[in-house]
Formats: structure tokens, C-alpha cells, sequence
């Protein structure tokens, strides 16, 4: 019942839950009220604006209802998220609207946090907050002074864009434990809070580092010195903000997230979609799928929007920005890749997060990466290097893996030198919990089928680095893993051709299926299907409908498509409306006049599915036959 209803949102009010059912036809709105009602759960009239009610809460405070009664509750657009067969009812929320009240965001109450961290091994780490960068600042205790702290602010996102503001220590750790693991967080605390919140989030993995705004640096220096993450400690605020841009031109090179995706030559593992193969099938079918889906200027102007919403109020990134619309030029992406700019930083976290729609609109600039690599494609062997700092259990995940084969999840930037690549190690006893890491990789151009590498230190912003730039889903087999006399660990690496693992049969027999040439919606929505990612398919085959002439062919496989995934779903009023417009489709093809002039036959093959419909006259007698539908 609840997947049909597109809003949900609440208020608190005293210990009621008060709910919102807002653009829901009333059949849903109806059983939606039999169910609240039973719950001695109140609820707004659909008619009623919540924005109105002061305080407005976000959809929280549902997660501890839906954990009991094992739902899913979901945030973000439909679209964005997979079926999870394991629940009974999937409850989607469109936080986007809640966003557009600032009472939804500074009201959280002391309950709804509860609800929160309660719900949380269930439904998943936080995803109200999607921004598109993997560094995060946290600014807990923000001065009270309004002007001051704009100005503040402003200085801040200089060098971290995103900022997360905070006045309650309890509401930032919960945001911070929420945050993935994948994500870096550079926290700015005032020293009335510092010794409330820093022993409790310390030792997690996605805190990068801590700084403290403190008003007695000698007091504080003394208790924070059992806390390597602890940065510094500085009266001046400026001074702080020196030492974080500072800081982060380092961390930002050598705290990546681990960037590569593991898998297993077990016999007949490559057999299932789901899994560690299953997830590396995927990653290079798409990736595959994206290299051959045309592009155009609506996608773009999705992406560049995108972009200013993420840079509202950063002047600088917002002039970069209009900077890259006015100069950039296919030739020039790796520049524009490799300089200090949202492009790497959106990029790259799109592709380590695995945000597919991100992904999809930056296609067209991941292609010309591709040709860029391609072109300038290095012609002799080379032995490259690059510097990571892993935690215990990613290092113990290699250690068991070598002879496999991993893959990388973005592109793999690496230096010929290996002085370099050390240079970034920094000092061991700076480091909590975490391993440092040298990755040592050879690589021979031999071997190269679609995934090329290139040394880009003439295209690159940072000609010195002497970069070596690898494709985008290259494959490397771990050969080694030691530790040297400096406490390094050296993981040796080479890299593979596209037929050297286990998997190439699973893999080609799913290439062969989409086919050879250019690919389209339809294609990336099939690919996403077989992957079980039904609503964002959904999302794609429907994104395609929009696009086509009313009377395409590609219509009828994006039809029948829609209606299958939405049985599937068990969603069998939109499977029924998808098969009537396959079905008036059909009938509007088979009266066109224009049939009566010539022959069209028209074949669309994709998986098991096979669509051909034959169309032709002859002594003047219209005859049409729909085959396989």
C-alpha cells in the first residue's frame, strides 16, 4: 500500500505522530488512513500545507514504525533505489520536498534521533544529505553571531564545499555515525563541546580529522593529545582555516577511499549476478553500456545544474564552474580532470559511490577520457605507484585475494616515481587505525583491449607529478603482498587484459546480448534490470519514452519492459497501464498510412527477449503481422 503513496512527511507534536499524505489519489490516501488511524496515528489532510505547521519534522520519526513492523523506509526519489524482496512493503520518500522547509532541517527533536540510530542497521546509512563530493565539514558549536559565522562559513568552503552546521552534540554524532564509511569528515568543534563529543567518534573511520576552535589552547592541548586524529587547536579562527586548507591538500591525495572492487576465479562463481562477481559483472557492463550511449545538451545542462545547486553560496567553485562551461573542450579534459575543481571531485566520487545517475550524465566526459587515454595509450611497459592508507579489515580483504583479481570503480591515478607516491606517506604515528599502503603496479600496453593507460604529465594541470592515468574498470591480478623495513605494506599488482579472469564468458555472453554500436536508454534500462535495480530502470525506460516520437519502434521494447518490471514488482495497475499503451502503440503502427508505401521490418534483440515486427504491402493490399509480442 505505502509504495503507492509518492510523500510522506511529519510532526512532532508533544509524543503524536502526525503524518502528511500529499499528492496521493484518494483511493491510496483512503487505505493509508484505515491503516494510521487504527495506530492512534494523526495525520494532515492532504488539502493542508505542513510548511505552514512550525517545526516540521522530517520522515524520522516513521523509521522505528516500519522497523517493528519490518517495512523499508527509503529516502530520495523513487527512482533512485532498488526492490528489496525481503520486506513486505516499500515506503519511498521524496526528502526534497521536506529540504524546502528550513524547519525540516534545524528541528530535529530528541525522539527522532532515537527513532534514527534505532532503525539504522536496518534502513541504512543516512542518505538525506546526498551531496556529491566525499569530503565533508562538520561544524559543531558555529558562532553565534550570524554575519561572523556567513563569513566563516564562507572561508570554510574554500577548501571543503559541503558544510554540515551543528549547534547540538548528540544531533552531530548521530549525523557522523550515520555517514559512510566511504565518506571523509573534517570536524570543526568549539571547545565548550570538544570534550563531549571527540572521545565517542574518534576512532571512526569516515572522521578524517578534528580541529578545535578552542578559547583556552593550553588547557586543551593537554586532554586532546591522546587523539592523534586532533589536528590542532588554535584561538584564531583563521588561523584554523590556514591549517585545514593546509592539511587537506595532503589528506585529500592519500585518504581515498579504497578504490577497487575484489573478485574470485572460484569455479562457476561467475554464474550469479549477485555478489562479489555478480557486482563486478555489473560495474563493467555498465561502464560499457555508458562508452556507447549517445549523449546530448539536456544531459549536460543536468549535469551543470547539478553542479550550481551543490555550489549555491561557494563563489569560488561557482566561477570555476562557469570557467569550465566557457573553456572546456574535449582535448583539455584531463586537465580539467587532474586541477582542483568540483570535475575531479564530483567525478570521482560518483564513481566511487556507484551513483548511477551521476555516472550517466557524466558520460560524455568520461568518453572523452576515454579517447584521450586511448590516444596518448603508453607504448612500453611502466612501473607505477601510488600511496593509500587502508584500515586493518580492507588490508585483510587483499591479503586473502592474492592470485585474484580486482578491479578499479574509478579512474586509478598513479606517479612513475615512486619518491613521490612516498612523499604522500606522512608520519606513522599520525595514523589511527589504519595501515600504510603502497601499491606497486605493472602494467604492459600488450595487454590493453578496452582499457587504456597513459602518462598524462603534459595534459595534466600538475605536470610534475609525472601522472600515469589508468582507464576507468581496468583489471589487475595482486601477485604479492609484504611489508617492508618501514612498516610499508607493498601490494604488487599487474595489470590484466579483458580475457585473462574467469569471468570473460559471463561477461561476453552478457556484452553479446546487449550488442554491438551505440547503445540507448532501453539498453541501460535492461542492464539495470538484470542487476535488480528495478526503479532506476524504471527511471531510464521511462526517461527514454519521454525522448521518442510517439510512434518509434524502440517504444515497444521500452513498453513491454516497464510492464514486466512492474509485475515483477507486484505494481500490477501500472503493468496493466504499460501493457494499454503497448497495446494502442501497436494499433496506432499498424493504421499509419505510412506502412501502405513500403516494406519496414524492424528487429530489437536484448537478453531473451526478442521483438520483431514486419510490416508490407502488396497488389495493394495492406498486410501486418506482429510477430513475438
Amino acid at each position: 500500500m505505502f509504495s503507492k503513496l509518492p510523500f510522506i512527511q511529519t510532526h512532532h507534536a508533544g509524543d503524536k505522530y502526525i503524518f502528511w499524505l500529499d499528492l496521493t489519489s484518494s483511493h491510496y490516501a483512503n487505505e493509508a488512513t484505515q491503516w494510521l488511524r487504527p495506530h492512534k496515528i494523526q495525520f494532515i489532510p492532504k488539502e493542508v500545507n505542513p510548511l505552514n505547521i512550525l517545526k516540521v519534522q522530517p520522515i524520522e520519526g516513521f523509521r522505528s514504525l516500519l522497523v517493528n513492523k519490518n517495512f523499508t523506509l527509503r529516502f530520495g526519489a523513487k527512482d533512485e533505489f532498488s526492490f528489496d524482496e525481503t520486506v513486505d512493503i516499500s515506503v519511498y520518500v521524496d526528502y526534497s520536498e521536506l529540504r524546502k522547509s528550513a524547519d525540516c532541517i534545524r528541528n530535529w527533536s530528541e525522539i527522532f534521533r532515537k527513532c534514527t540510530a534505532c532503525g539504522k542497521e536496518k534502513l541504512g546509512e543516512r542518505s538525506d544529505d546526498n551531496h556529491l563530493e566525499k569530503f565533508s565539514l562538520v561544524w559543531l558549536g558555529a558562532n553565534a553571531d550570524v554575519q561572523k559565522n556567513q563569513e566563516m562559513k564562507r572561508k570554510l568552503r574554500t577548501t571543503i564545499n559541503h558544510c554540515k552546521e551543528f549547534d547540538d552534540a548528540d544531533e552531530c554524532k548521530n549525523y557522523i555515525e550515520q555517514t559512510s564509511k566511504d565518506d571523509r569528515l573534517v570536524l570543526l568543534i568549539s571547545n565548550q563541546l570538544a570534550r563531549q563529543i571527540v572521545p565517542s567518534i574518534h576512532q571512526l573511520r569516515q572522521v578524517l580529522g578534528i580541529y578545535i576552535n578552542s578559547e583556552d589552547k593550553n588547557n586543551d592541548e593537554k586532554w586532546s593529545r591522546e587523539f592523534p586524529k586532533l589536528k590542532g587547536v588554535n584561538v584564531e579562527f583563521n588561523e584554523l582555516i590556514s591549517q585545514i586548507n593546509e592539511d587537506h591538500s595532503n589528506q585529500k591525495k592519500m585518504e581515498e577511499p579504497l578504490w577497487i572492487n575484489m573478485f574470485t576465479t572460484i569455479d562457476d562463481a561467475g554464474k550469479s549476478t549477485t555478489g562479489i562477481n555478480g557486482q563486478f559483472v555489473f560495474s563493467q557492463l555498465l561502464i560499457d553500456c555508458l562508452l556507447r550511449l549517445k549523449y546530448n545538451e539536456m544531459d549536460k545542462n543536468e549535469l551543470i545544474s547539478c553542479f550550481e545547486k551543490e555550489c549555491k553560496g561557494n563563489q569560488l567553485e561557482l566561477d570555476r564552474l562557469h570557467k569550465f562551461q566557457k573553456e572546456y573542450s574535449r582535448d583539455k579534459v584531463l586537465w580539467w580532470y587532474t586541477c582542483d575543481s568540483f570535475f575531479y571531485k564530483t567525478l570521482n566520487a560518483a564513481l566511487r559511490k556507484q551513483n548511477i545517475h551521476m555516472m550517466f550524465l557524466y558520460r560524455s566526459f568520461i568518453i572523452d577520457m576515454y579517447h584521450q587515454l586511448e590516444h596518448y595509450q603508453s607504448k612500453s611497459p611502466v612501473r607505477v605507484y601510488r600511496y593509500q592508507l587502508m584500515s586493518i579489515d580492507e588490508l585483510s580483504s587483499l591479503q586473502k585475494s592474492i592470485g585474484q583479481f580486482v578491479s578499479v570503480n574509478s579512474f586509478l591515478s598513479t606517479t612513475n616515481q615512486r619518491e613521490i607516491a612516498e612523499f604522500y606517506m606522512g608520519d606513522r604515528t599520525q595514523q589511527v587505525d589504519l595501515e600504510r599502503v603502497l601499491f606497486e603496479i605493472i602494467a604492459d600496453p600488450k595487454v590493453v583491449m578496452t582499457k587504456p593507460f597513459a602518462d598524462i604529465s603534459t595534459l595534466s594541470h600538475f605536470a610534475d607529478e609525472s601522472e600515469v592515468l589508468f582507464m576507468l574498470g581496468s583489471i589487475f591480478r595482486i601477485n604479492s603482498i609484504i611489508r617492508d623495513d618501514e612498516q610499508v605494506w607493498v601490494i604488487e599488482m599487474s595489470l590484466c587484459g579483458d580475457d585473462e579472469h574467469s569471468l570473460k564468458h559471463v561477461l561476453g555472453d552478457m556484452k553479446r546480448k546487449i550488442g554491438a554500436g551505440e547503445t540507448t536508454l532501453c539498453t541501460l534500462g535492461k542492464v539495470l534490470w538484470t542487476m535488480g535495480k528495478f526503479d532506476l530502470a524504471k527511471k531510464y525506460y521511462t526517461r527514454c519514452v519521454k525522448e521518442l516520437s510517439h510512434n518509434d519502434p524502440l517504444l515497444l521494447i521500452a513498453y513491454d519492459d516497464l510492464a514486466n518490471i512492474a509485475t515483477q514488482q507486484n505494481q500490477y495497475e501500472e503493468s496493466i497501464q504499460w501493457s494499454q499503451n503497448l497495446a494502442e502503440l501497436k494499433e496506432r503502427m499498424l493504421s499509419n498510412d505510412v506502412v501502405k508505401t513500403r516494406e519496414t521490418i524492424i528487429s530489437i534483440h536484448f537478453g531473451g527477449l526478442k521483438a520483431t515486427l514486419t510490416i508490407f504491402s502488396l497488389n495493394g493490399y495492406v498486410l501486418n503481422k506482429l510477430l513475438d509480442f
